[in-house]
C-alpha cells in the first residue's frame, strides 16, 4: 500500500510537468508561458480562499442554517462553484491581459491551461506526500504522549481508514489530477478568445462552464459513490478534449481563409485602383 500511495503522489506531481515538456517542444511553446498559468493559479487562490472562508463565517449567521440538509447541498454546490469560477476565471483574464498583453494564439492557451492546471495538481500531490509521510510515522506508534486524549481515538480511526482503502482506491488522487487537466487547458482556450475575437462573452462562458463542473462534483459527492463522481469528471474531461480540439480545427480554418484572401488580394487588377479615403484599415482588420 505504501507503494501505491507513492505512486499516488509521485503521478500528481510528475505526470504534469512530463506533459508540458511535451506540448512545449511540440508546439514550440515557452515555459514563461506554463509558470505564468501556473502564477495565476496561486494567485487566484490568494482571494478565493480567503473569500470562501469569511463568507461560510457570515452565511452561517444567517437562515440558511435552517435550511434542510438536501437545500444547502444545492446551495453550497452552487456557491462554491460560482466562487471558484469567478476568481480562477477573472484571474485567468486579467494574468493574460497583464502580463502577456493579450495572447491570441491556441498555443498560448494550451500551455497556460497546462500551467494552471499543474500547479493545482503538483500543489496537492505535495500535501498528499505530506499526509503520506505524517501516516507512516504514526503508523503503529503510540500517539497517546503526541494527542490530546480526546483526539486519539479519532485519530486511530483515521489512521487506520487511510491505510485500509482498497488498492485502487489509493490512486484515485492522481487520476483526478490527470482528468482535470484538460479541463483547465479549454478553460485557457475559452479566456484567450476574448483577445482573439474581442467579445468579453467569453468570460462568462469560462465563469459558467467552470461553476456547472465544480458545482456537479459537490452534489455528486453528496449523492453518489466517489467512483461516479470521478466518471462524471471523466466525461467533462473527454468533452473538454473535444472542444480543445474543435477550437484548433477552428483557427486553422480561420487562418486558411485569412491567408487566401490575402493571396487573392495580393494579386493585381489592372483596372482597380484603391482610393485610400474609402478604405478603413479597421474593417479589414483579422479577428
Amino acid at each position: 500500500m505504501i507503494i501505491l500511495r507513492t505512486i499516488n503522489v509521485v503521478v500528481m506531481i510528475i505526470f504534469p510537468v512530463v506533459t508540458a515538456a511535451f506540448f512545449i517542444n511540440r508546439y514550440k511553446s515557452y515555459w514563461r508561458f506554463w509558470l505564468i498559468g501556473g502564477a495565476i493559479f496561486l494567485i487566484s487562490q490568494l482571494g478565493h480562499i480567503p473569500f470562501n472562508y469569511f463568507a461560510s463565517k457570515i452565511l452561517n449567521n444567517t437562515s440558511l442554517v435552517l435550511w434542510d440538509k438536501n437545500q444547502q447541498i444545492l446551495f453550497n454546490a452552487g456557491f462554491l462553484g460560482l466562487s471558484a469560477g469567478i476568481w480562477e476565471e477573472t484571474s485567468r483574464y486579467l494574468g493574460y491581459r497583464i502580463w502577456l498583453k493579450k495572447p491570441k494564439a491556441w498555443r498560448d492557451g494550451l500551455i497556460l491551461g497546462l500551467g494552471h492546471g499543474s500547479f493545482e495538481a503538483i500543489l496537492i500531490g505535495f500535501i498528499a506526500l505530506y499526509v503520506l509521510l505524517q501516516m507512516v510515522a504514526f503508523k503503529d506508534t503510540d500517539l497517546s504522549f503526541l494527542i490530546p486524549v480526546d483526539r486519539i481515538d479519532f485519530t486511530y480511526k483515521s489512521i487506520q481508514a487511510y491505510w485500509n482503502v482498497n488498492w485502487y482506491d489509493s490512486l484515485l488522487g492522481a487520476l483526478e489530477r490527470v482528468l482535470t487537466i484538460p479541463i483547465q487547458v479549454l478553460l485557457s482556450i475559452l479566456i484567450i478568445q476574448i483577445f482573439k475575437r474581442g467579445n468579453m462573452i467569453w468570460l462568462f462562458v469560462a465563469i459558467i462552464i467552470h461553476t456547472i463542473i465544480d458545482a456537479s462534483v459537490v452534489i455528486l459527492i453528496n449523492y453518489s459513490s466517489i467512483y461516479i463522481t470521478e466518471g462524471i469528471i471523466a466525461l467533462f474531461s473527454l468533452l473538454s478534449l473535444i472542444l480543445i480540439v474543435l477550437l484548433n480545427k477552428k483557427v486553422v480554418e480561420n487562418d486558411i481563409i485569412f491567408n487566401e484572401t490575402i493571396i487573392a488580394t495580393d494579386k493585381p487588377e489592372k483596372q482597380l485602383i484603391l482610393d485610400d479615403s474609402i478604405l478603413d484599415i479597421d474593417d479589414t482588420k483579422y479577428m
